[in-house]
């Protein structure tokens, strides 16, 4: 009966309040009993004897790391303080409680009353030098778009000076600082293979050099948007295809944005849902040249710079949702799958844009004259002509910098957006920078705290966000590919040490992708940040067979900030012919049919490159034969009319072509056999010849991509198919990549650097024949060579990784009290005395070397979606094995009274797992605090 009067969700309710209630009342009779014994023993506890001055140190500490190492060993194991760091992550006071512990953009707002000094200073500064601040940028912008759409316009003016840091070129504006374009050159170690001396006119040498010097440039027509003295000297038109120094290819980078790039045809801002505005730009001046910064600070609404309230009162009626969302389309009656269509991996672009080829082009809107153009240039290039589309940084080999080897080739950044090496920041002058670190900078470097790893984790995860949320709220198909999927089957989301992103359209995808967004950018949503990804589609979209391998990429979407990109290749039929290695890969996937087919074209082109070898060897002998009897008649029949001559010749030659014709054989076409084949068994692949079936790829499952919604193959065999047969099966369970480690129960890539400070800590060294020093410097130690000491001592290496990541974040906190004054100086509780005593010790907490990633940190952005994540893939797929059962993570994503499903809630709006880069930045450089010399005694 009292099953049938109360419904199931109430009865597991009323079970777990009497279950509750029966704990507290043994732990009321256990606790009295256990708390006096580690009072005895001086055990330092929460709440007892430590007054906590950060309230995060409280809130996010393991009550484990309180107890000592031995009683860690004793009665601890790993998994109850991994346990313990779940359970105080999932704390909702911990929100907004520090700028690592929020899940969205903290720096969003510039506030007029708190900032007026700021603000100030960045209009004067702004006067006579470059700073970017994409706060004020987007505050105006927006606000001048919404003025617009209340005219019934869409049409912005635009400037790059607006909308990239070209503080860089700050250094050549000074008085005596500027660099012809000849001495630029000089100075950056240009290799050149002309002459140019000091005296030559750079418009002379234009075409060449691709640059003008100020007086020249000033002159033309691009230069009528620019202030001289915002110019460094010289002025390029596109990058220089030389190599240089890195400094002169972001140099370089920088003043071809400020002088000569072209400006995107469109500007997306992301809003919520899915959902944009779209405004056609035109070329301008700044926006303090061109009145747009002057009208917005001096309108009625002025109350500082907040993109996100600008954004809202922009009018909904001019927000786009397209109606093919996928959003719109998946929900629990399709088990959130959906089959790609086979007529989007076959596409005759002359028929499907016929209306577009044969529009006059007046008619057009820039981004489909530009796609007109681009598809006219395809369909007419020759396959054997096509050059390399996309342009990387190309720099000296063996090239140094500050007495060290740099430690980036360049490849992996777009050289039109090129902001710097990565790895060399922050000690680079030419680094992504904080505008206030820029406006109180007192030399040409700017200190800061942040790492190389932790800046291009930021920048992918949002312009992969970005990108996901675009295609998948547009309805195209678009799924990570190659290392990007392999990294989402772990967690979800990119590997630390990824450079960049790979993804796959279907060809149809693709050129509707390419269509609406080339030569545009992206703005994300200022809710989350302020990533801006500009899309740029390769010409050589109809060309879809490898040829010499110059245009693999079909397109990229460019973070603007930096450089770093996503590659996009498509997906399609074609002539490519598999070979062997091939078919023996989809082996599994391939019907018996196609094997025979592919056997019997192996058979056939032999035999054609057999009839053809014959072919020649006989025309080759006709031919000989021919000019020999040509030569005796030229002999018996010298002295007859030359008019005759020529007849009995022209006959002659007839009568042997004719005879040639009869004799050749009837030839098939080996590359129309090969693409009927790929048509019908529906075999796709990109330039790149990576080849797969249709069954491998569809039907898509949602799931979700730095939390961005996306597809992967419903099926797992077809899903681990494709990793498997790209790289191997053990791929799928290899828990160690050269400096990482995942850690199953935390769902995160450690830094075997971490490992290792841990057991040093410990005194124990995994490398028991070299010092303890000697081994600390072994920036690219390998996870193989310090994971046997864990396993041996992994709660206490554990424990101690913990601890470096409580440092890192409560810094002059508790655990510096428990470390050092427990034993000597046990009266100093009160925790401003213990600061003022660690600030004049001789052990200073601000050395405390911080962990390469703070799992902490980690751990809390990425626990809703890695929880996510191991609910799909232990329903679909078996074989998955990257959890720790013995790991309760305390996320609930469904409420138990909702009938909302997992699928449900990967259709909502989800905030990437990262920081956004404005925020990091911002904070690395305020964080930044010089170490006090100590005098010496």
């Amino acid at each position: 009966m009292f099953n049938h009067l109360i419904p199931i969700r109430y009865r597991r309710k009323l079970l777990s309040i009497c279950f509750l209630v029966v704990i507290g009342l043994l732990g009321s009779i256990y606790f009295p009993l256990t708390n006096p014994l580690l009072l005895e023993e001086k055990f330092i506890y929460p709440n007892e004897e430590i007054t906590f001055n950060n309230s995060l140190s409280y809130l996010i500490t393991p009550p484990e790391l309180f107890n000592n190492i031995t009683t860690i060993q004793q009665e601890n194991s790993t998994d109850s303080i991994i346990n313990s760091i779940y359970k105080s992550l999932s704390n909702p006071k911990i929100v907004n409680s520090n700028s690592r512990f929020t899940n969205h953009f903290i720096n969003s707002k510039i506030d007029f009353n708190k900032d007026i000094d700021y603000i100030k200073s960045y209009l004067e500064f702004r006067q006579s030098k470059h700073l970017y601040d994409p706060i004020i940028t987007l505050s105006v912008y927006l606000n001048y778009l919404n003025t617009q759409y209340s005219e019934n316009s869409v049409k912005i003016p635009f400037s790059w000076e607006d909308w990239v840091d070209l503080s860089y070129l700050n250094e050549f504006l000074d008085d005596g600082k500027s660099l012809t374009c000849k001495q630029f050159v000089d100075k950056y170690k240009y290799e050149i293979d002309f002459e140019w001396n000091d005296s030559t006119p750079s418009s002379s040498l234009v075409d060449k050099t691709n640059c003008l010097d100020t007086m020249d440039y000033i002159i033309t027509n691009e230069g009528k948007h620019r202030s001289k003295k915002l110019l460094p000297g010289f002025n390029f038109q596109k990058k220089l295809d030389k190599v240089s120094t890195f400094m002169g290819k972001a140099y370089n980078a920088k003043s071809y944005l400020l002088s000569y790039a072209p400006k995107p045809d469109f500007i997306y801002f992301l809003t919520d849902n899915g959902k944009y505005f779209r405004a056609e730009t035109k070329q301008s001046s700044s926006m303090l040249r061109n009145g747009l910064l002057k009208n917005f600070l001096t309108s009625e609404s002025y109350n500082g710079f907040n993109p996100i309230e600008q954004l809202s009162k922009l009018d909904k009626f001019y927000e786009i949702e397209n109606e093919n969302s996928f959003k719109l389309k998946l929900n629990s009656n399709n088990d959130y799958q959906i089959d790609i269509p086979d007529e989007n991996f076959d596409v005759d672009f002359i028929t499907k844009f016929k209306e577009l080829l044969n529009k006059d082009d007046t008619l057009l809107k820039d981004n489909e004259l530009n796609f007109k153009n681009s598809l006219k240039i395809s369909l007419e290039i020759n396959p054997d002509k096509i050059g390399k589309y996309f342009d990387e940084v190309n720099i000296i080999t063996q090239h140094e910098y500050k007495g060290h080897k740099v430690r980036e080739n360049g490849h992996h950044y777009d050289a039109r957006f090129f902001s710097g090496f990565i790895s060399e920041m922050p000690a680079s002058e030419i680094s992504i920078h904080n505008p206030i670190s820029i406006l109180n900078q007192s030399s040409s470097e700017i200190e800061s705290t942040a790492t190389p790893e932790n800046i291009k984790n930021s920048i992918l995860s949002h312009l992969s966000h970005l990108l996901f949320t675009v295609t998948f709220n547009d309805g195209l198909f678009l799924i990570p590919a190659h290392g990007t999927l392999l990294s989402w089957y772990f967690n979800s989301m990119s590997f630390p040490w990824d450079e960049d992103a790979d993804v796959q359209m279907p060809i149809g995808d693709l050129a509707e992708f390419c269509l609406r967004y080339n030569n545009s950018m992206i703005v994300e949503n200022p809710k989350y940040g302020t990533a801006k990804g500009f899309v740029d589609c390769a010409t050589v979209i109809t060309h879809r067979e490898k040829g010499i391998g110059n245009n693999n990429i079909d397109a990229r979407v460019i973070d603007v900030d930096s450089g770093m990109y996503i590659d996009i290749t498509g997906l399609s039929v074609s002539e490519d012919t598999m070979d062997r290695e091939d078919l023996k890969k989809l082996d599994n996937w391939i019907s018996n049919e196609l094997k025979i087919d592919y056997h019997n074209l192996e058979e056939s082109r032999q035999r054609e490159i057999e009839l053809e070898k014959a072919d020649r060897e006989r025309e080759e002998k006709a031919k000989a034969e021919k000019d020999r009897i040509q030569k005796e008649k030229e002999v018996k029949e010298k002295e007859e009319k030359e008019k005759e001559e020529k007849e009995k010749q022209k006959a002659e030659q007839e009568k042997n072509n004719n005879d040639n014709e009869e004799n050749k054989p009837q030839r098939r076409s080996l590359e129309k056999t090969t693409l009927n084949l790929h048509k019908e068994h529906r075999i796709f692949n990109c330039r790149n010849r990576h080849f797969y079936s249709y069954d491998q790829l569809s039907p898509l499952r949602l799931t979700l991509y730095e939390g961005a919604p996306t597809f992967v193959a419903a099926n797992d065999s077809a899903l681990r198919s494709q990793l498997e047969i790209e790289y191997a099966p053990d791929a799928l369970n290899n828990t160690e990549y050269e400096s990482y480690h995942f850690s199953k129960a935390l769902r995160a890539w450690l830094h075997a650097y971490d490992f290792l400070h841990a057991e040093l800590s410990l005194g124990l060294n995994p490398k028991p024949n070299d010092k303890f020093e000697d081994v600390l410097q072994e920036k690219n130690i390998h996870a193989s060579e310090i994971f046997p000491t864990y396993l041996k001592n992994h709660t206490e290496v554990f424990y101690e990784l913990v601890k470096e990541s409580l440092y890192d974040i409560t810094s002059e906190d508790i655990l510096y009290t428990h470390e050092y004054l427990s034993n000597e100086e046990d009266l100093f509780y009160n925790q401003s005395e213990v600061i003022d005593y660690l600030s004049e010790s001789e052990i200073n907490y601000k050395t405390q070397s911080k962990p390469f990633i703070n799992l902490l940190e980690e751990v809390y952005h990425n626990r809703e979606l890695t929880h996510a994540h191991e609910m799909e893939m232990m329903f679909y797929d078996d074989q998955w094995n990257l959890t720790d059962p013995n790991i309760n993570d305390f996320v609930d994503l469904i409420d138990d009274d909702s009938q909302k499903t997992l699928g449900d809630w990967m259709l909502e709006d989800h905030a990437p797992p990262r920081i956004p880069l404005y925020d990091y930045i911002h904070f690395s450089e305020q964080e930044f605090k010089p170490v006090k010399n100590q005098e010496s005694n």
